[in-house]
Parts: structure tokens; sequence; C-alpha cells
């Protein structure tokens, strides 16, 4: 074999090598599912959880729930993110989302991956904050499901149905959002046992 031989087969071999790469980069990566294309994940059971709200010191507090029934599409998890959104019952924490923010749907995948998608009534893209507020907001869904539901990996919010780059220019919502343990306070912290 000469040597301008060997150097295209061996183009040829890098060339079928990167396309295999790339393939299994684009295969790996989470999209929103379509319909059919998730798994019946039912990872709550009834019972107590704990939801992390905005509180004091720029920091996610617990608050612990009972939850006895099930959302709509008859997920628990679904009534998770549902009580999460209606606010706290302890004076000092503040909901997530501002009054007519809704859940629209959960979907969890078969890898792990939920997405939540959150909805205003009036179809309204989401309200402007600063970043503190935002990451906040965000990781009060994002903690509430994980530290509940251990067989969910991430989360991935959606606003109206869209996936969006951000809610309001902070927090990067374009991949899925793992637990962030630096947000949750030090009391909560010990009752979750994180």
């Amino acid at each position: 074999m000469n040597r301008g031989t060997a150097n295209s087969v061996l183009a040829g071999i890098f060339a079928v090598g990167l396309a295999g790469f790339g393939f299994w980069l684009w295969s790996t990566r989470e999209t929103v599912p379509a319909a059919g294309e998730t798994g019946r994940v039912e990872p709550l059971v009834a019972g107590s959880v704990q939801l992390m709200f905005p509180g004091p010191g720029n920091l996610l507090h617990t608050e612990d729930r009972l939850l006895d029934t099930v959302g709509e599409d008859g997920s628990l998890l679904a009534t998770l993110v549902e009580t999460l959104l209606a606010g706290p019952n302890t004076e000092g924490l503040f909901r997530p989302f501002p009054d007519g923010t809704e859940l629209s749907s959960i979907l969890v995948t078969r890898t792990g991956t939920a997405f939540v998608d959150l909805m205003s009534r009036e179809g309204a893209p989401p309200l402007s904050s600063g970043s503190t507020e935002e990451l906040l907001n965000v990781y009060s869904v994002v903690n509430s499901v994980l530290v509940n539901a251990p067989e969910v990996r991430g989360v991935v919010l959606l606003w109206n149905g869209q996936h969006r780059p951000t809610l309001a220019g902070h927090v990067d919502l374009t991949r899925p959002l793992i637990l962030n343990r630096s947000l949750i306070a030090a009391s909560a912290e010990a009752l979750s046992g994180t």
C-alpha cells in the first residue's frame, strides 16, 4: 500500500469515527419528549414531602407538607409542584413564582429527566427579576423535585410549553439542572439529610 492510499484509509477511518462520536453526542442530548416518549415513572408515594421556598438570607427553606392526593394527570410529582406553586404556609417564606403561575404538565423521561412546564394563566412571559431572585425561584422547583424524587436525576424547566434559554436572563435553562445544595438553608439541610 502506498503512502497516499494509507493516508486516505486513515482519513476515512478518522471520518467514520468522528461521525460516530458526533452521532453519539447528538443521541444522548435531552430534548423535550414527544407524546409517548416518557416512561411511566412514579417516584413519589403519598406522604410527607419537603418543599423548598425562597426566604431569609437569600436561601431556600424547607417546609414539610403531607401529600395525600394526586394531580390532574394522576401524578404525585405534579401535586408536589402544584403545592409548591401555591405558596408556603410559613411566615417569612415566599412563593417561587407570582400568583397565576400554574403547572401545565410534568413529564419524566426514561433516563430520569423531569420536564416541568410552568405557565402563566394569561400566557405571559415570566416576570423579569434580578439574578438572586431568579436563582431561588428556579431552584425552589428543581430542588423540591430532586429532594423528594431520587429517581429523577435532573430537571428541565419550560415556560408556556417553550424551552427557553433562561427565565429572566440569569439562570441557564438549556440543560437539565441538578440539586443545588449551596442554596439550602442549614436548618433545611439538616432536616432533609443532605
